[in-house]
This record gives structure tokens, C-alpha cells and sequence, in this order.
């Protein structure tokens, strides 16, 4: 089994110019070669089933065969695209930034925090029961690691909500 990854560093703890924490944030892979082998054998599978009810004439059972070969195949690519995602958090002396990679050879989307008010939260989203780490400042909320396992977000929330306290604590004046 593999965990999500949350690469954090505390590299400095006085305020330089230098970075205080930085956290590499990915999803763990939740297939390897043999699921994906697995995954297209089934594939492979309904769509053989499939062409076997149309040749012996039976085409009510074909259409939920053709459906659900389809619908393995749209999971293993939303898979695959959230698997290349990941974030990068960096807090230093002016600012907490959050950048957002779709893969490693995309552009990031970067968001730039002021630390000085920021709050980290821990919260269970009532519609769909998923926990969420959200950075909260100046009336704006962004969630961060969404992709990560409830555990591992239960850490990131811990971790960074402790080096932002830190920061507080010795950030300059």
C-alpha cells in the first residue's frame, strides 16, 4: 500500500531572507503495472461479453457490458491525471505560497498568502464526508492537498498550522 507523500523541510527558523518551511505535496500512485494489467484484462473482458451477446442476438445485455468497460476506462484516465498533479508550499518571510502543478511540465498556478493573518483548519465537508485543509486569510479560503489521504491531511494541518505559529512568533517587524 502506498501513502501519500508530504515532503516537508524546515529549512531555517529565523527570518533572513531565507524559506522557513517548504512542503512538496503528491498523491500516491493507487495503481501499479499489475492493477493497470488487471484493469485492461476486465476492460478486454466486457468488451469480448459484449460482442459475444450481439453475435448470439441478445442486445439488452450488450448495452450494460459496452457501459460498464467504458466506465472502468474513464476511471483509470481520471486516475492517471490526478496521479501527475501536486503542490508545493513554501512559507518565508513575506509570504506563504501555494503553487499548484497539473504535471511536472505545466506552468504552476501560484497563489501568494499573507502568513500575518493566516489560519490553518481541519474541517469534514458535510456533503460529501471528506476532510479539507484549508489556509484561511483576509476573508479567503484555499484549500490545500486535496488529493491527499484524510490522514495525511489531518498531518498537513497539524504541521502547518505549527509553522505558521512559528512564524507569528519570530516573523519580522
Amino acid at each position: 500500500m502506498h501513502m501519500d507523500k508530504v515532503y516537508g523541510d524546515k529549512l531555517n527558523g529565523t527570518f533572513n531572507d531565507a524559506v522557513q518551511y517548504q512542503a512538496r505535496l503528491e498523491p500516491s500512485k493507487s495503481m501499479d503495472d499489475g492493477g493497470r494489467a488487471i484493469l485492461k484484462g476486465a476492460v478486454g473482458g466486457f468488451l469480448v461479453a459484449a460482442f459475444g451477446t450481439v453475435a448470439a442476438g441478445l442486445w439488452p445485455i450488450t448495452i450494460p457490458l459496452v457501459l460498464v468497460a467504458g466506465g472502468l476506462v474513464e476511471a483509470q484516465r481520471r486516475i492517471q491525471i490526478k496521479q501527475k498533479r501536486f503542490e508545493i508550499l513554501t512559507l518565508d518571510c513575506n509570504s506563504l505560497k501555494l503553487e499548484r502543478f497539473k504535471d511536472s511540465d505545466s506552468p504552476p498556478i501560484v497563489t501568494e498568502i499573507s502568513p500575518f493573518m493566516a489560519k490553518v483548519e481541519a474541517i469534514q465537508d458535510r456533503f460529501d464526508n471528506t476532510q479539507r485543509v484549508l489556509v484561511k486569510s483576509r476573508g479567503k479560503a484555499y484549500e490545500v492537498g486535496s488529493f491527499l489521504a484524510p490522514e495525511t491531511k489531518a498531518e498537513l494541518a497539524q504541521t502547518l498550522g505549527r509553522e505558521l505559529s512559528q512564524w507569528s512568533a519570530v516573523r519580522p517587524t
